[in-house]
C-alpha cells in the first residue's frame, strides 16, 4: 500500500479573507509528517478542521513575505507553544525570511517551548527528506519569491514477480537495483530492468507556484508533475491588473499546465474581484481540460502514475494485489 501524499487546501483566496475564501495556505501530508506551503490568516482553524495537530507540522514554506501568505504565522507559533511543542520547527523562505521571522517573534512572543530553525532558499536549491525531495524554483512576483516542488523518491520500475521468480538466481540487492533502473551485469549478458518490469513508475509530485506572472521557467520547473497548483488570480478581462500586480490569469495557468505536461491543474489564489470562479474554470478548461477549482477545506490525494511496459497504457494508483488468505 502506498504511503500518503495528500494535499489539504486550507485557504485558496488572495489579498484578504472574504466570505467565501481564506487567504493562501496548503498543508501537505508526506507519510506521517506534514508541511505547510504558506500560512495565511485562519490557517490554524483549517488545520483543526482536518484534524491535523499543529505539533505534526515539521516545515513551513513561505513563498514570499506578503501579508495574505504569512498573517496566520503568529497564531500558528502561539498555538504550537500552548500545546507544549518540543520538536524543532523549520521555516523556509526566500531572502528576507530570517529578518521577518525574528521581527515577528519579537513582536509576538510565543512562549518558546521549541526552537525555530530558519532556512533561506533561492531558485535551484533543494532539501532532501527521507522519501521526498523539496525543490525550490522561480517566481516572477513584485518581491523576493519562490515556487515549490515536492517530489517522491520512488523506484523507477515495478517488477513482474513471475519473471523475477523464473530467473531464480537473483538476490535481493540485484532485484532492488533493477527496480531503481540499474542493469545487472552477468557473466555473459546484461539484464535490463525493462526485461523483467511490468510498469514504469512516475513518482508522485506537486508544484505550487506561489504568486507569479506566467514564465517559461515555471514550465520547466513544473515539467511532468502530477499536480500543479498555480496562481490564477484573475480572468482574461483583468489581464492588465494581473500583470501589474505580479499574478497570472486562469488561462495563463492552463497554458503552463499544458506545456509542462502535468496531469492535473488546480486554480488557486482567487482575487476578491472574482465573484464567480466558474469563469476562471471555463477559461482554463478551454486550454487544459484536466483543470479543477481549488476549494477551501477540501483535499486531494496525489496519485502515482504507472505506464505499462509494451502497451504504454497509463494507470493511476494500481489496485492492491489480492490476498490468497
Amino acid at each position: 500500500m502506498l504511503n500518503e501524499f495528500k494535499i489539504f487546501f486550507i485557504g485558496v483566496g488572495g489579498t484578504h479573507p472574504t466570505e467565501r475564501h481564506s487567504p493562501p495556505s496548503i498543508a501537505v501530508k508526506l507519510d506521517s509528517d506534514f508541511l505547510l506551503m504558506d500560512c495565511g490568516e485562519g490557517c490554524v482553524r483549517g488545520l483543526f478542521h482536518f484534524g491535523i495537530s499543529t505539533l505534526k507540522i515539521k516545515y513551513v514554506i513561505l513563498t514570499h513575505i506578503h501579508g495574505d501568505h504569512v498573517f496566520g504565522l503568529p497564531s500558528l507559533l502561539h498555538t504550537m507553544a500552548l500545546y507544549d511543542r518540543r520538536r524543532d520547527l523549520c521555516i523556509i523562505g526566500p531572502r528576507g525570511t530570517a529578518r521577518f521571522i525574528k521581527g515577528l517573534v519579537s513582536a509576538f512572543p510565543y512562549y518558546p517551548s521549541y526552537r525555530i530553525l530558519i532556512k533561506e532558499v533561492s531558485s535551484g536549491d533543494s532539501i532532501r527528506l527521507d522519501k521526498y525531495i523539496m525543490l525550490f524554483g522561480p517566481s516572477d512576483h513584485d518581491c523576493e519569491a519562490i515556487s515549490v516542488r515536492i517530489e517522491e523518491i520512488a523506484p523507477k520500475y515495478k517488477l513482474d514477480q513471475q519473471k523475477i521468480k523464473a530467473l531464480k538466481n537473483l538476490d535481493s540487492v540485484e532485484i532492488k537495483r533493477l527496480s531503481m533502473g540499474e542493469p545487472i551485469h552477468r557473466e555473459s549478458s546484461v539484464l535490463y530492468p525493462e526485461e523483467v518490469a511490468k510498469y514504469r513508475i512516475i513518482p508522485r509530485s506537486v508544484v505550487y507556484s506561489g504568486d507569479t506572472r506566467p514564465t517559461e521557467d515555471m514550465i520547466k520547473f513544473s515539467k511532468g508533475a502530477r499536480v500543479l497548483i498555480h496562481d490564477s488570480a484573475y480572468s482574461e478581462d483583468l489581464r492588465d491588473v494581473a500583470v501589474e500586480y505580479g499574478h497570472s490569469t486562469a488561462k495563463d495557468a492552463a497554458k503552463i499546465a499544458l506545456k509542462a505536461g502535468v496531469d492535473f491543474l488546480f486554480l488557486f489564489h482567487y482575487s476578491p474581484r472574482i465573484k464567480d470562479e466558474t469563469i476562471l474554470l471555463k477559461e482554463a478548461r478551454e486550454i487544459f481540460p484536466r483543470t479543477a477549482l481549488s476549494r477551501d477545506l477540501t483535499f486531494f490525494r496525489v496519485p502515482r502514475k504507472y505506464i505499462e511496459i509494451g502497451s504504454e497504457r497509463v494507470i493511476y494508483n494500481l489496485p492492491p494485489r489480492r490476498s490468497h488468505l
